[in-house]
């Protein structure tokens, strides 16, 4: 079993989200950034971090977006990060 992580970052309240590009698998596909998610990966596990310092800087994704938890709904989420994005929705820590 190949397990993948996650993370949920958070910043001022919000949720940084990544839009999947073109090159990828699932292209065009909303997710919470992680690590490469391996052909066969059956299993995401999510981590909470917040912002402690930096620029953020795409290198594999198209675009990236803080959002709120009441606009997890709005995106068309990759299968795997569906279920988490649910889960985050239910958590009042944000």
């Amino acid at each position: 079993m190949l397990i993948v992580t996650c993370a949920i970052i958070t910043q001022h309240g919000k949720i940084l989200i990544c839009q999947r590009s073109s090159a990828m698998h699932l292209l065009l596909k909303w997710e919470f950034p992680g690590g490469k998610v391996e052909l066969g990966g059956d299993k995401l596990i999510p981590f909470v971090a917040r912002v402690a310092g930096g620029e953020l800087r795409l290198e594999e994704h198209t675009d990236a977006r803080w959002i709120t938890v009441d606009e997890l709904g709005l995106y068309d989420w990759a299968p795997a990060d569906l279920p988490i994005a649910e889960q985050v929705k239910a958590v009042d820590i944000w």
